[in-house]
């Protein structure tokens, strides 16, 4: 199995690197382990923080910030639990999805595995119970802005269905998902007001707790489509109109962790895209995402990574053609898509 980002560099960062890293990777030691629990984590809620249901609580047990800790025991075990995650990922033959918005292995943890980890890399990286307690607060607020950004979408999504189909089931089921399908993503982008709650320097604990809320997001989001599908089919634009469409296939073309799903959707929407029934443009980028995530070369370019520090095309099946290839659907011009990426890297 190729790993979606190589891990031998990891280690050769200093120690506060391995302990932001481990909010991302890690899953907590259970019983039998030979490390001796610390008495906080015992409290932490097995409360779910996710899109809706959302219980900030996690974040807050009132515990204080153990000074006790042994720091260098600590990024010890976090070495190997990282090398351990990673092989219990490889054994379960879980996907790495092509996606660069996910971090490699979080998907999988449960909540509790997630926040004890999560925990233990804020306690590493402060020094006091005063700076420990501020920053939480801090976080508490950012995520709260977020959920409130997703509930302001879910209402604007609703919206542009027609009023008589608003209050419909799948109509309303296809605004929810659609709302944290979005926002999560564009939290992402430093630059909302949410990061500005926070010291430049535990962004990447705010960068954790979004990138984890999306996976989950993406998981539930498409359990529900699955769930429609199954029970109704597809949600074509004939029937419920084009934000039906849109939201929908924002959930498949995002369904990175659920590749099968993918798979299992992109011949009901080939048949559709051939019809003229769906978006010849949308087509082919779940065309392009599907081959991607099935070590397959792409056809019209739409899937890019970074790559000598630049925005590139993930491997392409004709390069020659790929102009005409993207004309035929509506894109523009390769060179002219990429650079609206500008650039990457360090």
């Amino acid at each position: 199995m190729i790993l979606a980002r190589p891990f031998s560099r990891t280690f050769t960062a200093s120690f506060e690197a391995v302990c932001l890293l481990a909010a991302f990777f890690f899953s907590y030691v259970g019983p039998g382990a030979a490390q001796e629990t610390p008495p906080w984590v015992a409290e932490i809620p097995q409360g779910v923080l996710g899109n809706h249901d959302v219980d900030l609580a996690t974040l807050t047990a009132g515990q204080n910030r153990p000074s006790y800790m042994d720091i260098d025991a600590l990024s010890e075990w976090s070495e190997s639990l990282f090398l351990r995650r990673f092989q219990e990922i490889e054994a379960e033959e879980k996907p790495f999805p092509a996606s660069e918005f996910y971090p490699s292995g979080a998907c999988w943890l449960d909540d509790t595995h997630f926040f004890i980890r999560w925990n233990l890399s804020l306690v590493a990286a402060t020094e006091s119970d005063k700076q420990y307690k501020s920053l939480k607060g801090a976080f508490i607020k950012a995520l709260a802005q977020i959920q409130s950004d997703v509930a302001l979408r879910e209402a604007e999504n609703l919206e542009s269905f027609s009023e008589s189909l608003r209050e419909k089931p799948v109509p309303r089921m296809l605004a929810n998902i659609g709302a944290p399908d979005q926002v999560w993503r564009l939290a992402i982008a430093r630059g909302g007001a949410h990061w500005s709650l926070i010291e430049a320097e535990y962004w990447p604990f705010l960068q954790a707790l979004i990138e984890w809320n999306l996976c989950k997001s993406d998981l539930r989001n498409t359990a529900i489509l699955a769930s429609i599908v199954r029970e109704l089919g597809w949600p074509s634009r004939i029937e419920f109109g084009e934000s039906a469409e849109r939201f929908a296939f924002f959930v498949v073309q995002h369904a990175d962790l659920r590749p099968d799903f993918q798979i299992e959707m992109f011949p009901i929407i080939e048949a559709l895209a051939d019809a003229g029934q769906f978006s010849a443009k949308r087509y082919a980028m779940l065309h392009d995402r599907v081959s991607v995530n099935s070590g397959q070369p792409q056809r019209y370019g739409t899937q890019v990574h970074c790559k000598d520090d630049r925005y590139q095309p993930r491997l392409l099946e004709d390069e020659e053609h790929i102009d005409n290839l993207r004309e035929s659907v509506g894109f523009m011009p390769i060179k002219e898509y990429l650079e609206l990426f500008g650039d990457c890297g360090e």
